[in-house]
């Protein structure tokens, strides 16, 4: 079952904002992502045991119940609506989906019966709901080593057995850690696909942990496959490289440095933004270096330099599970002020400004804090950018980006799913950003009886090329470019807000908006990075406000129509924030001053959940 007919699938089923609902009060994830993973992991143990077993579900049928295997006790947590009106609702989707009756019997009664729990139904040997099972309870842990006792459990019904080989990266910088990780990941698809038996890496905050039939599973990268890139055109866009080549021939050519010295550069040297600092300062091994040509060992593709890749020997220390080819490691002496890490090579900090002008300090999420950013840029301590470091900044640089978007997310999740939600993240964004109205986005939201002439045309985009999505397997977080153009800072604000609300609706939380991804995962609806935190900052997991979720969400991606329509009446936005100063339970009722209208579907979606009572 490809990724695209899932999401149609599951959002059929649970539509935004219904795909807002809080899965469980011990975690912040929605009811969308909980039953999705479920689904999903459940249809991978299925693949991978299919030889093994007499009688197994298609992966489409594996993926449905798994995603409605206890759908039934999750909605009756809102107002404790009848079970014959959840069992309705279902049907009805069911046969959207194009199910005939007899088969919608079949599903809806999973709605009840959960097998998950009981590993009994008549229409599959024990073996099987054993998989549905194990995939139930991988989303309860917290650490995974948590994860061997459940496989410990499971053998017993099972004809295998399954080990867990843990991977980790501890490396603290996020953006090179997404590209390395992609590696990984393709390395494990690639074995998977020529292999046979259960090959599945689930991420976590804490590292991946490879469930799988063989232990012994070598897992070895080259430095080649991260200079790749994301898109396989490698990490340096090529005018860049080009320039950078131009700047590197141009220090090692006597008559072109001294032209380009003095105070007055030729054009060529303006062009290709040539400064003797770089020629001169960056360091390596020898104590000798050039910052041109530092990039273009560990990151040229097109143009390469034939030395050695040499890292810091703490790194040794941040991967386990992992081994990387052609790659040294040397102790050094020499501090990097973004990670605090000793380094034997590096550049001068101030080479970031030719992949980035824009950068900041906030954008480092630095290890170390000096007295102040000036004294990086003398030569009175031993400070140089690290070559991780460096690549960090030049993937940041290509994003071009100044805000990024992280989905983190605490319950393990395996791999390929968590790449799946970073596409969905991205599809979503990137429609957002094609100047479509938010009116239209608000009534895509609410009025899903629509689904096929609306929201269809974001899930087709997730298989699209050219996305800009990062996800990182070793931390469980996706990260989406965000670059924002407004002049206004409430402008800014009430865009974020949108982006944010319509990206919770869909059910994608916990979310942070920031100039660096988090360092920790975060359990909030939304943490923002600007001024104080209102109500958004709330858990989902919280008993007393979670199941107001998709309430909170909703009013969040409706806050543009509000505004305008307060515009339009000469009233300012701070009268607008007044629909979220108040505690969740009173934000509908609150929205009916700012948009008669959208109190209307807000009512109406109220009356869709099954009786929950606002105040």
């Amino acid at each position: 079952m490809e990724a695209i007919n899932r999401l149609k699938t599951a959002y059929t089923l649970l539509p935004p904002p219904l795909a807002a609902l809080p899965a469980k009060y011990w975690t912040s994830i929605s009811l969308l992502v909980h039953s999705y993973t479920v689904g999903r992991t459940f249809e991978t143990f299925v693949e991978g045991y299919s030889s093994e077993l007499d009688n197994t579900p298609p992966a489409d049928e594996a993926f449905l119940i798994g995603f409605l295997h206890d759908m039934g006790q999750k909605l009756g947590l809102l107002g404790k609506p009848s079970e014959e009106k959840v069992i309705h609702w279902f049907s009805e989707r069911l046969e959207t989906l194009g199910l005939t009756k007899d088969e919608v019997r079949t599903f809806i009664r999973y709605l009840y019966t959960n097998p998950a729990e009981t590993k009994t139904d008549p229409l599959y040997p024990r073996e099987v709901w054993t998989l549905l099972w194990l995939a139930d309870r991988l989303q309860g842990i917290s650490n995974p080593i948590d994860i061997m006792p459940l496989l410990n459990e499971a053998k017993r019904e099972l004809r295998y057995e399954l080990s867990v080989k843990l991977l980790t990266l501890y490396l603290p910088q996020p953006f090179l850690r997404t590209l390395i990780s992609k590696a990984v990941y393709e390395h494990i698809l690639n074995q998977t696909m020529i292999g046979t038996g259960v090959t599945i890496p689930i991420s976590t905050p804490m590292g991946v942990a490879l469930i799988t039939d063989n232990p012994d599973t070598d897992l070895t990268i080259s430095w080649d496959e991260i200079r790749q890139g994301f898109t396989g055109e490698g990490v340096l866009e090529e005018d860049v490289e080009e320039h950078i080549v131009w700047n590197m021939k141009c220090c090692d050519d006597k008559n072109c440095y001294d032209s380009c010295r003095g105070r007055t550069k030729p054009d060529a040297c303006k062009e290709h933004g040539f400064t003797k600092r770089e020629c001169d300062k960056g360091v390596y091994l020898d104590k000798k270096g050039n910052s041109y040509r530092i990039a273009l060992v560990y990151y040229g593709r097109k143009y390469r330099v034939n030395q050695p890749v040499v890292l810091p020997s703490d790194v040794e220390n941040m991967i386990h599970g992992i081994k990387l080819n052609n790659v040294r490691h040397a102790n050094g002496e020499y501090i990097c002020p973004i990670c605090g890490i000793r380094t034997p090579v590096g550049v001068t900090v101030d080479f970031i400004q030719f992949f980035n002008k824009r950068i900041t300090t906030e954008q480092w999420v630095r290890r170390l804090y000096p007295a102040s950013v000036n004294v990086l840029m003398q030569e009175t301590r031993n400070y140089a950018l690290d070559p991780l470091c460096l690549g960090d900044v030049i993937i940041r640089g290509s994003l071009g980006t100044d805000i990024v978007i992280s989905l983190t997310l605490r319950p393990p999740i395996p791999s390929t799913i968590l790449g799946e939600l970073a596409s969905l993240t991205w599809a979503i964004h990137d429609h957002l950003g094609k100047g479509i109205p938010r009116s239209d986005v608000v009534n895509a939201l609410f009025y899903s009886d629509n689904w096929d002439e609306g929201l269809a045309s974001i899930i087709d985009k997730v298989s699209s090329k050219g996305q800009k999505v990062l996800f990182d397997m070793f931390f469980s977080a996706a990260y989406i470019p965000y670059r924002r153009s407004l002049q206004s800072h409430q402008d800014e604000w009430l865009m974020d807000m949108v982006i944010a609300g319509v990206l919770a609706s869909w059910g994608i939380y916990p979310l942070t908006l920031s100039p660096a991804p988090p360092m920790v995962p975060v359990d909030t609806l939304l943490s923002y990075y600007k001024g104080q935190k209102p109500l958004y900052d709330f858990r989902p997991s919280d008993k007393e406000v979670g199941i107001y979720t998709p309430y909170i969400a909703a009013v969040m991606a409706s806050l543009a129509e509000l505004n305008f329509r307060k515009d339009r009446r000469g009233e300012s936005l701070p009268g607008l924030l007044e629909v979220l100063d108040y505690p969740p339970h009173l934000s509908p009722t609150l929205a009916q001053y700012g948009s008669p209208h959208l109190y209307s579907v807000l009512e109406m979606f109220r009356m869709r959940l099954g009786g929950v009572q606002v105040a």
